[in-house]
């Protein structure tokens, strides 16, 4: 019933969504490691590859990315229309790599294969799987079960990507290497999000990668998002055009050249193959004028393709449906179909055309236009018919078998749906969440009952969206709406993309999915409610919604049957409700707290209610481990919202060393074009750092293009953490009343900048401007409802702002000073240097001057050690006007260490060898050892014993 299985995919949709990328196993895909070629065995392109007709420039840019290996981000993506010359690029790409003393990888996607996880990068790395002895044994485990090659589970997707840049960079010791991806929007999946891994840390390696795709085919592909720099390859100019026919077919007669340079239209490949089509069908007197020129071309290669004799054309068909390139299987899937006595001999006249290659027992196409034509030249009952013979040739392997006998079925099948979704379980489980798609997807073609196929197509949706496959997450969305009868569910579903995908989500979605969320309740589906709730308090939270928007999702909530201690629960409750019940919520996780050792969900979700209810040293102590899980399971898109998270608190607590750090892990994890919140998040708190350290200019360019996003976006309330970012930076530029001016639109309702979740963190910048611009009034009147708010809710954040903000504001403030310096632990260290410095200046100015300076004196050394120089100068001055001589302390040495830097040296400095560092970080070996290089002369140091000392003078840079 459709209760039922709502009840089912709702475990599954939650799995999904709580880490948002799966548990790895092995690839269902046998590959014989036997077959590895010798590692030294390059294999030369022809001599010729690389003199291009009118590429020149093109040309140049390859030259200068092989120029790059090792030196910087050495990674390129063309795109362009079947027949461009694409993979005349690469050929000429390798052939030049060659030339300069390069290795060179290569791996080709095929549209038979797009369902075989992991079948591209075998390809790839299958020539040097022999040195994967030299990789540390989880490496090893993790390519071979990647590979089909043992039984072991493979723990994610991003360690088979270590591996695979660690194995690469192995290869690479000797010499640099070129790796080469054509036809990449036919790849799996799988492959494609591994070689996006590896392409974004290339900077410190000896290793560059060219790969080439159809644009309009490169949709949700991981190589377009993660910011490879792009050529788009067009026509050939006609100059260029005629050349290139001079050059490869010959002189043709004026009226031929010019009919055949308006045909191909600049495109290579139709320049040098329409001349050799033997006829033109009676019929089709005209075919450029009703044709497309691909369509054009695949017809000329199908009329080749007819002229030869009929025991080569059925190995053709059977190899352009196969989904391995062994000739083998073709012939014998030939064979039994047409009933001949077919061998490798009858593949002879399509070699000699020209048509294929055979190589070591397997066949290629000369142009994957050539399969396509022989592919779509056969009526649906003959492919179907080389299907169910293929599924006969392969039955040793189940997986293969499944998919041949499922293209193999007409109309719809049941039982054979019924096998595709047992294997699409398989799949998810222990594999490939883009082949579990497919899958499921051919399950719901295959279904006869409507509503089982709606199921199956929102599975296939919820893979598809939590994969990163948007588009045909969408696509598939809207298919299956039509198949529901419920409309709340119908609704939840069309918010899913958004949720998954990181879209803004506005106060408007919280009605819909708490209904949602109430239906998924009464099919007995609680953890499915708790999900769809968790969207209704995203959105709450970030979009500031207020207590009537929020109180029907409150009280769902409320009436999920799970203990009132659970973690999820009390994470709704704080971002649904805040101020309602902060005070008993904090109690009882700090109750929890210790718990959850060893737990990733729950450390997420208790490192979330301390930081929503201000208690940010505990949480950040808690984000400490909840990352170390987060790495070692290769959460890594859970992982970079953790990070965020931490990098904004962490520059709150003043930790600019680890707030700089994540920042930096989670730009690396997450495109720009990703996740709205995430990358955004991370960017301000970097913006943050720099005004901080009274880098104005680079503090308010970040916040100029941050904002151009949010607006976009129509994220207006995030605007609050622009303007923090702004008033921040204003006042360390000395410009107290433009400092004013931006921190007063977060408290102002009526502006687009308001956010009351954001106010606590500009309560202290916002009074420290109004004392300085002697703006009181406003600030004096929010300053009794913030006092109040932290009475109530107990929020150490608020608790200590109320403290440093009522001895700004107090007519006398001794006291409020010693209650406020009382009241302000070291955790705070931001509040107490500035509580130190006001009191110290109030001293000063009261005439107490000797009893100043050890105020004066004590801030002057905790901005010294915060790296906040501009508040640092004002104690200096401060101090000299007291007059005591305040020499200025050279910045803490780690200081100068990147955001990188300053993480590896401090798991260097806790013991970690570079190969740990690397598994952690989830970058190369050669990268940890470049890194390590320049954070030695940085320091003053020249041995790994010494790196402890040399940090530990930063107190707040972890």
């Amino acid at each position: 019933m459709e209760a039922a299985w709502h009840h089912r995919l709702s475990i599954g949709v939650v799995k999904f969504h709580r880490f948002s990328n799966f548990h790895l196993a092995k690839a269902v895909m046998a590959l014989d490691p036997q077959n590895a070629a010798d590692p030294a065995d390059d294999h030369q392109p022809a001599a010729d590859a690389d003199t291009l007709v009118g590429r020149d420039c093109e040309l140049s840019i390859i030259d200068g990315v092989l120029g790059r290996a090792g030196r910087g981000d050495a990674a390129l993506l063309f795109v362009g229309d079947p027949g461009v010359g694409k993979s005349a690029l690469l050929a000429a790409a390798a052939a030049r790599a060659v030339r300069n003393r390069m290795r060179v990888l290569r791996c080709v996607g095929s549209v038979t294969e797009t369902h075989l996880p992991y079948a591209g990068l075998h390809q790839a790395l299958h020539p040097i799987l022999g040195l994967a002895d030299r990789l540390r044994p989880a490496q090893r485990a993790a390519l071979g079960a990647a590979f089909g090659l043992t039984d072991d589970a493979v723990q994610s997707q991003f360690r088979v990507g270590l591996a695979t840049l660690e194995l690469i960079t192995v290869y690479a010791a000797e010499a640099p290497v070129l790796m080469t991806v054509d036809d990449a929007h036919w790849l799996d999946r799988s492959t494609c999000d591994v070689l996006a891994f590896v392409a974004r840390r290339l900077a410190h390696d000896p290793v560059a990668l060219i790969a080439a795709g159809r644009d309009r085919d490169l949709a949700d592909n991981p190589l377009t998002s993660i910011g490879i720099p792009l050529v788009r390859l067009g026509p050939l100019p006609e100059p260029d055009a005629v050349a290139l026919v001079r050059q490869r077919v010959g002189n043709l007669p004026g009226d031929a050249l010019r009919q055949l340079l308006t045909l191909a239209a600049g495109n290579p490949l139709a320049l040098v193959e329409l001349p050799k089509a033997r006829h033109q069908r009676a019929a089709d007197p005209a075919p450029h004028t009703v044709l497309p020129l691909t369509a054009h071309l695949e017809r000329t290669f199908g009329d080749q393709v007819g002229d030869l004799p009929p025991a080569t054309q059925a190995v053709l068909v059977a190899a352009s449906l196969n989904d391995s390139g062994s000739v083998a299987e073709s012939i014998a899937a030939a064979a039994r179909v047409t009933g001949m006595d077919i061998g490798f001999i009858d593949l002879a006249p399509a070699e000699a055309c020209g048509m294929v290659t055979v190589v070591d027992g397997r066949l290629s196409f000369r142009h994957p236009l050539v399969q396509s034509a022989i592919r779509q030249a056969q009526p649906a009952a003959r492919r179907r018919e080389f299907h169910a013979a293929l599924a006969e040739v392969v039955a040793a392997d189940p997986v293969r078998r499944i998919w041949h006998r499922a293209d193999a079925s007409e109309g719809t099948d049941d039982a054979m749906a019924d096998e595709l979704e047992r294997l699409a379980t398989r799949l998810l489980q222990r594999a490939s969440p883009a082949s579990g798609a497919a899958a499921l997807e051919r399950a719901a073609r295959l279904s006869s009952d409507a509503a089982v196929r709606g199921r199956r197509l929102i599975a296939a949706t919820h893979v598809r969206t939590a994969s990163g496959a948007y588009e045909d997450a969408s696509r598939l969305a809207n298919e299956s709406v039509g198949l529901l009868s419920d409309a709340s569910i119908r609704s939840y579903l069309g918010l899913y993309r958004q949720l998954t995908e990181g879209d803004w989500l506005g106060t408007e979605v919280i009605a819909t999915v708490t209904t949602a969320s109430r239906r998924f309740q009464s099919a007995g589906a609680t953890e499915a409610a708790m999900v769809a709730l968790m969207v209704a308090a995203t959105a709450a939270w970030w979009a500031d919604a207020s207590v009537d928007t929020c109180r029907p999702a409150v009280r769902a909530a409320r009436s999920l049957p799970v203990p009132a201690d659970d973690s999820g629960l009390i994470l709704l409750l704080t971002m649904l409700a805040p101020g309602e019940q902060d005070a008993e919520l904090l109690r009882t996780v700090r109750k929890q707290a210790g718990d959850d050792a060893g737990m990733t969900h729950e450390l997420v979700r208790t490192s979330a209610v301390f930081s929503v209810l201000g208690a940010l040293p505990e949480a950040f102590r808690r984000e400490t481990d909840t990352m170390d899980l987060l790495r070692a399971d290769g959460h890594l898109a859970l992982l970079a919202q953790v990070l965020a998270g931490r990098a904004w608190n962490a520059q709150l607590l003043g930790r600019s060393g680890a707030a700089a750090s994540a920042a930096a892990e989670c730009k690396a994890l997450v495109p720009g074009s990703g996740p709205v919140r995430t990358f955004q998040v991370a960017r301000l708190a970097e913006a943050m750092l720099a005004a901080r350290r009274g880098e104005v200019a680079e503090a308010e360019s970040i916040a100029a293009e941050v904002e151009a996003v949010l607006l976009r976006a129509a994220a207006h309330p995030m605007l609050a953490m622009v303007q923090l970012v702004r008033g921040t930076a204003a006042l360390a530029a000395g410009r107290f009343d433009a400092a004013y001016d931006h921190l007063i639109r977060i408290f102002d309702p009526s502006d687009i900048a308001h956010h009351s979740r954001m106010t606590p963190h500009a309560m202290v910048e916002l009074t420290e401007s109004a004392v300085l611009a002697r703006r009181l009034d406003r600030v004096r009147e929010l300053h009794q409802e913030w006092v109040a708010q932290a009475d109530r809710s107990g929020s150490p954040h608020l608790v200590v702002n109320a403290a440093v903000t009522t001895a700004l504001l107090a007519t006398d403030p001794r006291a409020a000073y010693l209650v406020a310096l009382g009241e302000i632990t070291n955790e705070w260290p931001i509040h107490r240097a500035k509580a130190l410095l006001a009191y110290g200046r109030w001293l000063r100015r009261g005439r107490r001057v000797t009893e100043s300076r050890a105020a004066l004196r004590n801030a002057q050394d905790l901005f010294d050690a915060l790296d906040m120089p501009p508040w640092r100068d004002q104690a200096a001055r401060e101090l000299r006007a007291s007059g005591e001589q305040s020499p200025r302390r050279p910045r803490v040495t780690s200081g100068r260490l990147t955001p990188q830097e300053r993480q590896i040296a401090m798991l260097a400095a806790e013991g970690l060898t570079n190969a740990e560092i690397a598994e952690k970080l989830f970058v190369s070996v050669q990268t940890v050892r470049t890194h390590m290089y320049r954070i030695f002369p940085k320091l003053g140091i020249t041995s790994r014993v010494d790196l402890a000392t040399a940090i530990s003078g930063d107190d707040y840079s972890t």
